[in-house]
């Protein structure tokens, strides 16, 4: 009998365990999906590829339910379980069976959230999330390890046995929405919201116009629902901020274009402004040699806004050429050669000029089907802009 109630207890510790695991995953994705709202992170750890991109499945519609973001909803429910694990060991010797079984309800229950989301994920999603299918795993064992530990012990059932999980369950499902309104109040909050909304309404009340960008970098079908159009330098601090949220978004619909056209804060070539550093302009036309040879442009745009600090001359610059040419995959003559051109130089000069043709007055500069949407680098003010489509 030792025996027998020494491996029952492992098994409720391995459970426990596995409910902690959830919440350092869980807990991770909705910093995650906050950070991705409001604009403060450039990458994710599970952010490896477009196929598999946790970036783009939190920018996805099915990120939120009653707007709280599914992680949260995951932490919680991890949160109530072991909570139900302390409430059991606090019961009456006559209560523990009832205890028990409300313990196996509740992982049936994460599990079966586990079941929902997964199918929506492989059903309805084009991208899938590293974490949240380590939560799934997680949830699986954690109805395991719950199912070997109550087996065979739960007894009848009595009146009452339900109450512990329905003040549990009640408690946490409030609980979600109080913690989701104290730690979402940057991009969430009510002045927020309502600026989001006035720069909706005032895109849509502007008069589209023809914008059509000169050999920009490019994601999606040519005929999508909605097309973005972002110009941006790339030395820009906020152009770098803007990337991940509007690479998300992207990703997440497949019936959305962007386009990314530099226009390089850079006298040297954007006649526009009178000041020259030569920078911008380089890191324009190595992201044009990229993608005219190798069709590489995109790889140099995340490698340059991946960098930890944006380049602070054009010293920086060439003195980093030969990582933005292996990001090109390109020799580091045959990108230099290239950089250095005439045709180059034309190229990134007649880019720039579609920005100032537009009166562009900063970067990022943000145009969806034709008409300046500002706030367009944010998430939120993306998705709203989707909606009335």
């Amino acid at each position: 009998m030792d025996a027998i109630a020494h491996m029952k207890n492992k098994h409720l510790w391995l459970a426990a365990a596995m409910a902690v695991l959830a919440l350092f995953v869980q807990g991770y994705l909705y910093v995650h999906h906050l950070a991705l709202r409001s604009g403060e992170f450039t990458k994710a750890a599970c952010d490896i590829s477009e196929k598999f991109s946790c970036s783009a499945v939190s920018a996805s519609k099915w990120a939120e339910i009653l707007g709280v973001p599914v992680a949260l909803w995951g932490f919680m429910a991890n949160l109530a379980f072991l909570t139900l694990i302390v409430v059991m060991f606090l019961s009456d010797r006559e209560k523990q069976s009832g205890a028990r079984r409300n313990l196996l309800i509740a992982a049936s229950g994460i599990a079966a959230g586990s079941v929902v989301m997964g199918f929506i994920s492989i059903a309805f999603m084009q991208q899938f999330c590293l974490f949240c299918i380590s939560a799934y795993v997680l949830s699986f064992l954690l109805l395991l390890f719950t199912w070997l530990y109550v087996r065979g012990d739960m007894g009848p059932m009595r009146p009452g046995d339900f109450k512990g999980l329905a003040v549990v369950a009640v408690v946490f499902f409030i609980g979600g929405f109080v913690v989701n309104n104290s730690m979402a109040q940057g991009a969430d909050s009510p002045e927020a919201r309502a600026a989001y909304d006035g720069y909706v309404r005032d895109w849509q009340a502007t008069p589209a116009k023809e914008v059509k960008a000169l050999d920009p970098l490019v994601k999606g079908p040519a005929n999508a629902k909605m097309t973005i159009v972002e110009f941006a330098d790339y030395r820009c601090i906020h152009c770098k901020h803007a990337a991940a949220p509007l690479h998300a978004f992207v990703a997440a619909h497949p019936d959305v274009r962007f386009e990314f056209q530099p226009w390089p804060l850079d006298g040297e070539c954007n006649s526009s402004l009178n000041q020259s550093n030569g920078a911008s302009c380089l890191l324009a036309r190595a992201s044009w040699c990229a993608e005219k040879n190798k069709q590489s442009g995109w790889a140099v745009h995340d490698y340059i806004y991946g960098l930890p600090e944006l380049y602070a001359s054009l010293d920086a610059v060439k003195a980093d050429l030969p990582n933005i040419a292996r990001a090109a995959s390109m020799s580091e003559a045959e990108f230099k050669t290239c950089t250095d051109s005439d045709a180059a130089k034309s190229a990134v000069r007649e880019q720039a000029n579609v920005g100032s043709n537009l009166n562009l007055q900063g970067t990022p500069t943000i145009y969806v089907n034709g008409k300046q949407l500002s706030g367009g680098q944010a998430l939120p003010v993306l998705q709203r802009a989707y909606q009335t489509l």
